[in-house]
């Protein structure tokens, strides 16, 4: 009997840490999904698509109008909300490192939008950074997935501003 219970609390011990890091994640999620609808609502659209990295969430309204992104990072927080019909073209910024003769590492993962007028600077999503963390955890397929979305709105002319 007590080594069945002693069993139960080492398990209980051993699984608690995930559950803890299962809610703190859902919780973190939950704020970022917020400040999404909260920069869509101010444009009157809706999110049709999102998607959550460590300490980001991106999203694009139903019409393809808007592309949303919201970062907290260390109590700095970074919205944009940009309107797609001011896009020119979405690429990837990838910048990797050579840390040995044969390996390279990611530094930095963007996704960068290029405005029609050639005076605006291009606005820049950051995905990833070498600085803030370790190393990717599933950046490099979203921002990708991303940049698909973009192109493919910019492309099919579902972005034009609605005449008043």
């Amino acid at each position: 009997m007590g080594i069945t219970i002693l069993g139960l609390v080492i398990i209980t011990l051993a699984i608690l840490p995930f559950v803890g890091m299962h809610i703190s994640r859902k919780k973190v999620e939950k704020e970022l999904i917020s400040g999404l609808r909260t920069m869509a609502e101010s444009c009157n659209s809706q999110l049709a698509s999102r998607d959550f990295g460590v300490e980001f969430a991106i999203g694009i309204s139903s019409s393809k109008r808007y592309l949303f992104f919201y970062k907290q990072r260390n109590g700095l927080l970074t919205k944009h909300c940009v309107a797609l019909y001011d896009i020119q073209k979405c690429t990837v910024n990838c910048v990797k490192r050579n840390i040995q003769s044969s390996e390279t590492i990611i530094d930095k993962l963007e996704l960068v939008l290029i405005p029609y007028a050639p005076q605006k600077s291009p606005i820049v999503f950051d995905f990833f950074s070498s600085a803030e963390h370790f190393r990717p955890n599933g950046e490099l397929p979203l921002v990708k997935k991303w940049e698909a979305i973009v192109k493919d709105a910019l492309h099919h002319k579902t972005v034009f501003p609605i005449a008043s």
